[in-house]
């Protein structure tokens, strides 16, 4: 008997011995359990949070960027617009400048690129002293062929100096924060703003003496505006312009070129530009068929402009067609159907991406990977033993 009680207590206490070990083990099992469930939880929102968000790439600027101009001269500066990686289909923007030293006409002060459909505005708002502005909102309208995704004009501030600098300058800039930019493209949120940073100021030095004080300049003359190759062609088709003129009384300062198709450019540091005579040259693709009316004016030192009669030319685009041959085509011709395919929603949000998306995706699996490997081995524990 004594034999006997001592064999059952050491498998009792062997028993004991056991089931809190795999009490313990189980313990241990559970509590990887309830860190790895709300881990794994937060790491796919994480991804999902990284993967959805929009890249902000978009970047205003002024044309030019700074002026010198006496009381009472008139001067202008194009707000462009570089959407980087989104498709602009909104823009609400702002513009502030000193009211004491500039006045703005409210009829023809602010005007819009022809591209954009004007929503409201512009509205003036404390026009005569120093913090007064303008604001504007555009958009492209519903048809998503009109995204913008090339550089672009957005619009044209114009204002007369009516005070001196006293030999500093004075801003014209963008009110980060009432301006706002909207993208379609996808990943981009709908109402999330895409424009990256605080666009930088023009600066414009005013001198005290009346431009009616001295004696009035001459206007610049464009001579001609001439193309490289046929003035008809099969779309894509891609014309370089030639500029050519001079000013008697001063310097060129800048070379504005407007397409016809919307789309317009400035060239203001190269062909002579700075210069009393000019051969200023810019290139330009008419991606879509149409007839287009190109133009150019010139602009000098003193603001005055250049008749745009003098320097013009018609575009003919046609059709363009794979292995057609005509101008303007080549190898790579795009076919009728690629267009209507490019600016579709569904093309631009169904987009698969080339690249696997960011995120914490390798310590998901892995974490998936542990936790079935607990659960089996806590199977065979309780099924085994």
């Amino acid at each position: 008997m004594p034999f006997l009680y001592t064999i059952n207590q050491g498998a009792t206490c062997a028993n004991m011995s056991f089931f809190s070990g795999k009490k313990i083990f189980l313990l241990g099992f559970l509590i990887v359990l309830l860190f790895a469930i709300p881990l794994t939880v937060y790491l796919t929102q994480q991804q999902q949070e990284v993967t959805t968000k929009a890249a902000p790439t978009t970047t205003l600027s002024f044309v030019p960027t700074s002026k010198m101009m006496n009381v009472g001269d008139t001067t202008s500066f194009d707000i462009m617009m570089n959407p980087g990686s989104n498709q602009v289909s909104f823009v609400k923007l702002t513009l502030i400048y000193n009211g004491i030293k500039f006045n703005v006409d409210p009829t023809s002060g602010l005007v819009e690129n022809s591209v954009f459909t004007k929503l409201a505005g512009p509205i003036f708002n404390s026009t005569s002293s120093a913090t007064a502005s303008v604001s504007v909102s555009l958009s492209v309208g519903s048809d998503p062929a009109k995204v913008i995704s090339t550089i672009t004009k957005i619009a044209t501030l114009t204002l007369k100096a009516t005070s001196g600098t006293a030999g500093s300058t004075t801003p014209i800039a963008v009110d980060r924060s009432q301006t706002q930019v909207l993208s379609v493209g996808a990943g981009d949120q709908a109402n999330e703003d895409v424009l990256a940073g605080q666009p930088s100021p023009a600066t414009v030095t005013i001198n005290d003496v009346s431009s009616g004080s001295t004696s009035a300049n001459k206007a610049p003359v464009c001579n001609s505006l001439i193309l490289d190759r046929s003035a008809t062609g099969a779309a894509p088709y891609s014309l370089t312009f030639t500029a050519s003129g001079k000013d008697d009384d001063g310097t060129i300062t800048k070379a504005s070129f407007t397409f016809g198709d919307g789309q317009a450019r400035d060239v203001t540091s190269s062909g002579g530009i700075g210069t009393n005579s000019v051969n200023a040259q810019i290139a330009h693709t008419y991606n879509n068929a149409g007839t287009y009316n190109a133009s150019v004016i010139l602009t000098d030192n003193g603001n005055s402009t250049s008749a745009v009669a003098t320097c013009k030319t018609t575009i003919t685009v046609t059709a363009g067609s794979l292995g057609s041959g005509g101008a303007g085509t080549g190898s790579a011709q795009i076919t009728p159907e690629m267009p209507t395919e490019t600016i579709t929603p569904t093309t631009t949000i169904a987009v698969a991406p080339t690249i696997a998306p960011p995120g914490p995706g390798d310590k998901i699996i892995g974490l998936g990977a542990a936790g079935i490997i607990l659960s089996i081995l806590g199977g065979l524990l309780l099924l085994g033993f």
